[in-house]
This record gives C-alpha cells, structure tokens and sequence, in this order.
C-alpha cells in the first residue's frame, strides 16, 4: 500500500467519523493540526477523501470530510490486512465491532456497502475469530481488490489522480462484483446458514437495487461464455 501509516491513519478517522474535521482528527490522533491539514489535502488530491463546507457547534466555518468510494476502498483493504498475520483462531470482539462500524458508518456512499454490512454481522454474528472475520470481509475486499491495486500503481506512476473517475467506475462495477463475490464466496465455503441469507435476503435487495440492471448484464454474459464452453467441449471431445 503505498499510503504512509499516517496517512492511513487520517483515512481511517475519516470512515469512522463521516463528516468530521481536521481539528477533530488532531485531537483525536494528538497530531499539529498543521501536519493533519497536509495529510488531508494530500488525501483529496488523491481522490481518496471529499470535502465540503460546514459549521461545527460553535457555528465557525469548517471543512467537512467524508470518504470517497476509492477512499473507502483503499480503507476497506486496510482494514482488512490489519490483523493479517495473527493467530487465526484468537477471537478479536473489538475488531470484528470496527469493521462492522465502519461499514455502518458508510452505507450511504453505495447501496452495496449496505447490503453487505448486513451479510457480515450475520456471518460474524457468535464467532468473532480473525479466520470468521476475514472470511466474512473477504467478499467486499476482494471486490473492490483490483482498484485498489490500480490506485497504487497510478500513484508509484506519478499520474494526476484528479482526472480519474474514480467512484463514478467503482459505483458502477461494484453491484455485479459485490454480487458475484458473495456467491462465489458462499458456494466455496458452503456455509449453509450464509447461503439462505444469500437466497433469502441478499439477493432479492440486489434485485431491488439500482444496480440490478448491470448485475443482469453480467448473468447473461455468464450464460452466454457458458453456452460457448459448452460448445468448445462438445468440438474436442
């Protein structure tokens, strides 16, 4: 990941407390404010954080600062490899509660986002070792896997990450990725209980979603790649 630790810090900040500050992150980080500004700026630049006008309680004007979907992105990956090399069977409550909170917290920037924060408490729910807890993120993480990737390689490039319609692309693709992970995931493992959820809940808020038009798009041109498989092995057999 080619963001510093800091960084990563002020990202994270932000996904938990959606609508926060700069002057609120440096406190809560004991960071100069001064650095939190650079690191915030650095971090919209990036496209990676948004920011727009606010007040706090004290009605003095500030900057409000919320994830962009490549921003929760690159959160999500973070997130995820945070306990990557520990004992797989340690039960970590605290962690499996962050992730939860952080999906919670931005459901609004994706129907998707939603939808699966409801699979993972459920998969989660009554096991919260770091091997059910990375089994239960995977799906989102992997999803959004191949962006995250690009990022990192546009930013070793040096390339202007402001032109780059970021969340505009993963808005789109995320409905069928998402979808198709899920299943993917589920019909590995075959986790029974899951499975239902997928068939019983998860699938028809997909249908209902905004985004079920591409996730149709993508069935069909499964069916079809299947159709050509099956022809394929009918010539060489």
């Amino acid at each position: 990941m080619t963001l510093s630790e800091a960084q990563r810090n002020v990202l994270l900040a932000v996904g938990f407390s959606p609508g926060t500050n700069a002057f609120s992150i440096a406190k809560e980080l004991d960071r100069h404010q001064s650095g939190i500004n650079r690191i915030c700026s650095a971090l919209t630049e990036q496209g990676l954080i948004s920011t727009t006008k606010g007040v706090n309680i004290k009605r003095a004007k500030v900057n409000e600062l919320r994830l962009t979907l490549m921003g929760f992105a690159v959160a999500v990956n973070a997130l995820y490899h945070e306990h990557q090399d520990g004992d797989q069977a340690q039960s970590l409550p605290d962690y499996k509660d962050k992730i939860a909170l952080f999906l919670r917290n931005n459901q609004d920037l994706h129907e998707g986002i939603g939808i699966f924060s409801e699979y993972f408490f459920f998969a989660t729910e009554g096991d919260d070792t770091l091997l059910k807890i990375h089994r239960a993120l995977y799906p989102l993480q992997n999803s959004m896997g191949g962006w995250v990737r690009f990022f990192d390689a546009m930013v070793r490039r040096g390339e202007d990450l402001n032109k780059i319609p970021w969340d505009t692309s993963i808005h789109e693709t995320l409905y069928s990725s998402l979808f198709f992970e899920l299943w993917d995931h589920l019909a590995y493992f075959e986790y029974h209980g899951e499975k239902n959820l997928f068939y019983d809940e998860v699938a028809p808020r997909f249908k209902n979603s905004s985004g079920w038009n591409l996730i149709s798009g993508e069935l069909t041109r499964r069916e079809i790649e299947c159709n050509r498989v099956r022809t394929l092995r009918s010539l060489i057999q």
